[in-house]
């Protein structure tokens, strides 16, 4: 039993660490391409290397991180321009659907906003990624929701350390006509919605791309 405890209890560090690992990539405390010195992160984190070690194994397979031969684990780097149009190209096949079966279900609409940022375009990134979640919670198809937080990973990193010109005012609009529309059960709207904010979303991400 207290062998089965130890292995509970290090299953939930690691997440833990994932937990912060992951935040810190999304506000921007982790940069995209450096190198991760483990026994650096384990002190900051207060932890040991095992469960951090778990925890990047896990953001790997997730592509948020990538190991190297003889180097290491690095955090990925940004997206390229034609890594925008594909993450896109995702996106608007997966978010409308999510939208669609989001506002066919019955669940409570309340939105993770996220890990504590310390610059407004950290705080857009994270609010986004907690309103794109919930959609995809609401939608009910768990494995579809992580695999949207895994392509959604990249894109706010990319928003966060491009040199974003996104308007927070045009991005929380395409987010309440989707709300609105999950609200209502109108699941068509929700498509519609969702389709909408996101190719206005790809329209910004490659303008600034193109600069």
């Amino acid at each position: 039993m207290e062998g089965s405890l130890r292995s509970v209890g290090r299953v939930a560090l690691a997440d833990h660490v994932y937990d912060a690992l992951y935040r810190n990539m999304l506000v921007g405390t982790i940069e995209p391409g450096v190198r991760l010195n483990i026994d650096q992160l384990a002190r900051d984190l207060h932890v040991s290397p095992t469960p951090l070690r778990e925890a990047l194994a896990r953001l790997e397979a997730e592509e948020v991180v990538a190991k190297r031969p003889l180097a290491g684990y690095q955090a990925t780097p940004l997206l390229t321009r034609t890594g925008i149009t594909e993450l896109f190209d995702l996106r608007l096949q997966l978010e409308p659907w999510l939208a669609g079966l989001a506002a066919a279900g019955g669940g409570d609409w309340v939105v993770d906003h996220g890990a504590r940022a310390d610059s407004e375009l950290a705080r857009l990134a994270a609010r986004d990624a907690g309103f794109h979640d919930t959609v995809a919670m609401l939608a009910g198809n768990a494995l579809a929701r992580q695999a949207l937080r895994r392509l959604n990973s990249h894109f706010h990193i990319y928003r966060l350390f491009a040199r974003s010109g996104e308007v927070p005012s045009d991005i929380e609009r395409g987010h309440d006509s989707v709300a609105e529309a999950v609200r209502s059960h109108d699941k068509a709207a929700a498509a519609r919605a969702m389709r909408r904010h996101l190719t206005d979303s790809r329209a910004r991400l490659l303008a600034i791309a193109d600069e």
